[in-house]
């Protein structure tokens, strides 16, 4: 299994372990957790987000934005 693929099915793992939630909700927590991803800095990217990156190469020339986390609760 990939690294990344290795590391979303942990971060869904612990998200369901963590929450006494059932496995009926797999496919919810691991799309949560590449929504996750997609949002935290990462060192390959020198601190800065997939989701920024994408920006930057779709967008070249607009400002960097920071991503609406609003919608997400601990």
């Amino acid at each position: 299994m990939a690294k990344g693929h290795k590391e979303l099915n942990n971060m869904a793992r612990t998200m369901i372990a963590m929450s006494g939630l059932t496995q009926k909700l797999w496919p919810e927590a691991l799309k949560h957790a590449a929504t996750l991803s997609n949002l935290l800095p990462t060192r390959a990217l020198s601190g800065e987000t997939p989701v920024r990156m994408m920006e930057k190469c779709l967008y070249p020339n607009d400002r960097p934005s920071k991503p609406d986390v609003a919608h997400l609760r601990i």
